[in-house]
């Protein structure tokens, strides 16, 4: 009976992750690039930064030397009309956080009166401790929603 049980347990998990790939949000692929002297290096502080984080494939990197780049996909683990992520790295006492986002909007409307969803994207980049931070999506797609940003370290 305890294996019938345990059975039972690993197919529910299991239905739960099929269920949860199934809504999952449109991925975004990102890309960190370090364009000052120094090694940048990755932390996390608060929930969306750690939801990010736990969302991303790969992980980000601990760091990212000089002059390079590292790049990351993450998708919304809560709903297909949603992704969000939240990205720190700092070089010594700059710091950048940055931030993109997904939200298939609904508006009223259409034919009959059914509702229309509408595709907004969204970034951010902030600064502080002198930091140059920018971040720019590169593109866009219209059949599935997944999109392009690179954020930039100086």
């Amino acid at each position: 009976m305890q294996f019938k049980k345990r059975i039972f347990a690993a197919l529910a998990v299991t239905s739960l992750f099929a269920a949860g790939a199934a809504h999952a949000g449109p991925p975004v692929q990102i890309t960190v690039k370090n364009l000052g002297t120094a090694e940048a290096k990755y932390s996390m502080i608060g929930n969306n930064e750690a939801l990010t984080n736990a969302s991303a494939t790969p992980k980000p990197k601990d760091s990212i030397l000089p002059n390079q780049a590292f790049t990351f996909v993450v998708t919304g683990p809560l709903s297909p009309d949603i992704t969000t992520a939240f990205v720190r790295y700092a070089i010594g006492g700059k710091s950048c956080v940055f931030r993109t986002s997904f939200v298939n909007t609904i508006a009223p409307g259409g034919l009959g009166g059914t509702i229309t969803k509408i595709p907004k994207w969204t970034k951010d980049a902030d600064a502080s401790g002198g930091a140059r931070c920018t971040a720019t999506i590169t593109s866009t797609s219209l059949s599935n929603y997944s999109w392009n940003v690179e954020f930039t370290i100086k």
